[in-house]
């Protein structure tokens, strides 16, 4: 599949001002599965963490 024609359209449209770009990262966010399974390993781990703890990429 080609994915550089619809990186182009889309960027387009997402790329013209800094808030469409944040609006279309937090839609990719949301429909993306593997997002959905982070976020909630990240909340369980907060959740027993003291609260020194960070998370450091």
């Amino acid at each position: 599949m080609h994915y550089d024609p619809i990186k182009r359209s889309l960027g387009l449209v997402f790329n013209r001002a800094p808030y469409l770009r944040i609006i279309f990262y937090k839609l990719l966010d949301l429909l993306l599965l593997r997002s959905w399974h982070i976020h909630r390993e990240i909340r369980k781990w907060a959740r027993k963490a003291p609260d020194n703890a960070h998370i450091l990429d």
